[in-house]
């Protein structure tokens, strides 16, 4: 019986980490906070075993020729840019039988530099941003203006929308990888009247959405930090100041099937593809990304142990909530509403009745252009051996065939 063990690879950004963790330890741990630093190491140590057959396999053979292999077991660690994707399918997955069959807009909210690392060590105010840009969606869903000149000048009107749709996705990265907060929404373009009829919305005010933001952001960092004389300067300037706190949008989005690339493209994904890695040392990481102001390609080479202290930024607290739904996405619909909603989603959940999640085998063909579980020698389907962890010793054994 031949046994390779070629399934069991690493992408290049888990071994970086994992290859210069404690390196990084010993240099740069007094610049972690404590609260990070605990998790930072839980997600290290999580990854560590991740398709190592060291610490668990399962095992194939071929019933035809005998030739076998056996397959790491994976960490199913979120931070772990294989895993993540695992995890990034699925939650994809399970947001496509929820969307509305309405016209929805991808919008990004931003905050300005100077702000950003007190958030990351006070990470929990993220909540309370989260929720703020819900209540400005919602409030500019049911206003019109009366000039555009004057945008902060609001007319209420009697739409009546009282249940938005809303998708909140903190993203901590920028291109850089820097910590760089924003947020990433998809929003309907209109939301649920008390009566439960969907009233659609076509135009939202950007500058309205960025001064609302603004003054909600500003009152809730001038509320935690009231004795931080740095930021009552910089809220005083950007009270009165047009610079920061930039709000963008894409085109709209008419159909379930571009949602759903939003969805994958924006809302899912780890900090840095492995493809943009360029080369990696001891010493040294090079990597690349595309500059978005410029929209250049950007080459940069960073210590290795700084490389690695821009990806733990992006390590966040264990069971800290990064996605929020609000309105028609969130859990609780009200009774008033489950009932058009569900009609709106039916829509939706006909278009990917077909669709479901990848097993192993098949999501691993769809990147790599080969099937796992087909024998390389004679093309047979090869059947499950035997699996074994390294705390549990044999887990499932069949006998060889004789």
């Amino acid at each position: 019986m031949n046994t390779k063990l070629e399934f069991g690879k690493k992408d290049i950004v888990s071994t970086i980490i994992i290859e210069n963790y404690e390196r990084f330890l010993h240099v740069k741990k007094s610049l972690v906070p404590t609260k990070h630093a605990d998790n930072i190491k839980h997600t290290v140590e999580k990854m560590k075993p991740c398709k190592d057959i060291r610490f668990g396999f399962a095992q194939y053979i071929c019933p035809n020729c005998y030739e076998s292999h056996k397959i790491g077991f994976t960490c199913k660690c979120k931070f772990c840019n294989s895993c993540g994707k695992v995890y990034a399918d699925k939650w994809i997955q399970k947001q496509k039988e929820l969307m509305l069959d309405v016209t929805h807009r991808h919008m990004i909210f931003t905050i300005p530099d100077r702000f950003r690392m007190a958030i990351y060590r006070n990470i929990d105010l993220i909540k309370s941003f989260s929720d703020a840009i819900s209540s400005i969606i919602l409030s500019s869903l049911n206003s019109s203006f009366k000039t555009t000149k004057n945008p902060r000048k609001l007319k209420k009107t009697s739409k009546g929308i009282v249940k938005p749709a809303i998708i909140c996705v903190l993203h901590t990265f920028g291109r850089d990888l820097k910590f760089n907060p924003h947020f990433h929404l998809i929003v309907a373009c209109g939301g649920f009247k008390n009566n439960g009829t969907f009233k659609k919305v076509n135009y939202f005010n950007y500058d309205h959405l960025r001064f609302s933001w603004r003054k909600l952001f500003l009152d809730i960092i001038k509320n935690n930090f009231p004795h931080n004389n740095k930021f009552k300067k910089d809220i005083q300037y950007y009270y009165n100041s047009t610079d920061g706190f930039y709000v963008r949008a894409k085109d709209d989005i008419e159909s379930i099937e571009t949602l759903n690339k939003y969805l994958g493209r924006y809302l899912a994904r780890p900090p840095i593809a492995a493809k943009n890695i360029i080369s990696y040392t001891k010493d040294f990481v090079t990597f690349k990304y595309k500059d978005h102001k410029t929209d250049k390609e950007v080459i940069e080479t960073l210590c290795t142990l700084d490389f690695l202290g821009r990806l733990f930024y992006h390590i966040l607290p264990k069971g800290f909530k990064s996605i929020k739904r609000y309105g028609a996405y969130a859990r609780n619909l009200g009774k008033n509403f489950v009932d058009a909603i569900k009609s709106l989603r039916c829509v939706a959940k006909r278009l990917f009745s077909t669709s479901k999640n990848l097993n192993f085998a098949e999501r691993f063909k769809k990147f790599f252009g080969i099937n796992p579980l087909i024998c390389p020698k004679c093309s047979e389907e090869m059947i499950l051996l035997n699996i074994w962890h390294h705390q549990y010793g044999i887990i499932f054994s069949l006998s060889a065939p004789s």
